[in-house]
């Protein structure tokens, strides 16, 4: 009976060679898509002779659908095994990607028992490469329109390089596939397959080109949500107020996405004088906050919140200013629903971890890490211990303590900068990190320290619990479970 698998890379070389020998010109039949969009439909992969099968078992109807296998051999083993696979599960043969050719083999074996139909949907589309060069005639108008619009702009191509990769994510998940929809299972497998090609590129052998418009990339980096957000895909730099329950925006930001203006800074300058000679309001009541700046270090920059910013907007001629106004308002209130249902940011969380290519499993146990953390940190907010520095000094002697590093030594470890280390932890080290924490916990409640110093003690115990546990793991596996795996292959993660 067949068994199947996920696909791996390292399974490359031997699909490949099968590919090869069948040579089917359809989309199914490249390793790299293989690969990078199992997860559209649950694929699987096995091996029977010299065949390699792939087989959909996640499609709408639950017939499990095998793709016409690549490869040679005895097609009648071949067929009768696929057949007795898909009794067993009680379900009728099902197969795609059929040829001509194919058909003809089928009809060999199973003249008469099966019957084949078109299906449009899952066609390839096919170009000519002359027609696109020339674009002439009326069909492609409406490209030539697009083209014509790109002058518009200043745009440069390259060749794509590593530099790029985590531009060219970041942009498809919050640019494109995050706002087709956030529950949307098609955006989620497009964005792991996305995630996968740039993951593997260079094993997968592939090529590509990347085109920045306006010195801008057209692409952004990941952050917090609660940091960036976008209107008509410009970034915003944000921070929630927990005590006025508002944003605080970045003015500078705003001015550029309303004006255009190659000197923002200029702009927002002027601006603030003629703000002051009218009415004093609202640069006096304008604060300044640090945000992330184009270097990624931490500066000062004026800040507003939604009602002054609503006044800065009317002193702006612009025709976005209806739409901002608009945005700011579903922006509030989508945070605002947050407040009121936290399973609403809850869900936003695990659509946002799906998009970036984690595993259902991972993210289940990165909820739950951040439910204990919480835990800790009104245990140690209860004790004495000031947020901030000695949250710090209490987090690392933790870390020190169950995994022989501290915080920093740990994401330095990782190769991790300003990224988070538990965003970046393998299940194992999510768990043990985990055990640590809820150890700390429960000591501290048991016993009731004073402040920081008290506090380092217990804290210090409660890392041992879980770096005792390490140590046994360790010892049983035969090997290190502090891994060096980060976010740049998700997949990794679920060890």
């Amino acid at each position: 009976m067949l068994e199947f698998r996920d696909i791996d890379i390292s399974d490359k070389e031997w699909i490949t060679s099968l590919l090869r020998k069948s040579d089917f010109m359809g989309c199914e039949y490249s390793f790299a898509n293989n690969m990078a969009w199992r997860r559209l439909s649950e694929s699987k992969i096995t091996r029977f002779q010299d065949f390699y099968i792939s087989c959909a078992f996640g499609t709408e109807d639950g017939i499990p659908t095998f793709t016409f296998p690549a490869g040679s051999g005895d097609y009648k083993a071949l067929f009768n095994e696929l057949k007795g696979f898909a009794e067993s599960v009680n379900k009728p043969l099902r197969i795609c990607g059929v040829t001509k050719k194919g058909l003809d083999i089928i009809d060999s074996f199973f003249k008469g028992e099966f019957t084949a139909q078109l299906d449009r949907d899952n066609s390839d589309y096919i170009y000519s490469s002359e027609k696109l060069i020339n674009l002439s005639g009326k069909k492609y108008h409406q490209k030539r329109n697009h083209l014509a619009r790109l002058n518009d702009y200043k745009w440069e191509y390259h060749d794509i390089s590593d530099n790029d990769f985590d531009d060219c994510i970041s942009f498809s998940t919050l640019n494109y596939n995050y706002k087709k929809g956030e529950n949307s299972q098609s955006s989620i497998a497009e964005q792991y397959a996305i995630n996968t090609y740039f993951n593997y590129f260079h094993e997968l052998g592939l090529k590509g080109g990347i085109i920045k418009i306006n010195d801008k990339k057209g692409l952004i980096k990941l952050t917090n949500k609660n940091e960036i957000k976008l209107f008509q895909n410009e970034q915003i730099r944000t921070k929630w107020d927990s005590e006025i329950e508002d944003y605080y925006f970045s003015v500078i930001d705003v001015i550029a996405v309303l004006t255009e203006s190659k000197n923002p800074n200029r702009y927002w300058s002027d601006l603030k004088i003629k703000l002051k000679d009218e009415s004093g309001e609202p640069y006096e009541d304008i604060v300044k906050l640090k945000m992330p700046a184009s270097d990624g270090k931490m500066r000062l920059t004026d800040v507003a919140n939604s009602k002054q910013l609503l006044r800065i907007i009317q002193s702006v001629p612009s025709p976005k200013a209806e739409p901002f106004k608009q945005w700011l308002a579903q922006l509030g209130k989508e945070r605002l629903d947050e407040i009121a249902d936290p399973e609403q940011a809850i869900e936003r969380a695990i659509n946002t971890y799906r998009m970036k290519g984690y595993s259902e499993e991972w993210i289940t146990q990165r909820l739950k890490s951040i439910e204990i953390r919480k835990d800790l940190t009104s245990e140690w907010n209860r004790s004495g211990v000031k947020s901030g520095e000695e949250y710090g000094i209490l987090t690392d002697e933790v870390s020190k303590a169950w995994s022989g590093l501290t915080t920093g030594e740990y994401k330095y470890h990782k190769n991790l900068r300003k990224e988070s280390l538990r965003d970046n932890m393998t299940n194992t080290e999510l768990v043990l990190n985990m055990l640590a924490e809820v150890s700390t916990t429960a000591i501290s409640r048991n016993e009731n320290p004073k402040g920081l110093n008290e506090s380092k003690s217990v804290a210090k115990r409660g890392g041992d619990v879980a770096g005792n546990a390490r140590k046994d793991l360790e010892k049983q596996l035969g090997k290190k479970v502090i891994s060096k795996h980060n976010y740049n292959n998700p997949e990794l993660l679920d060890e």
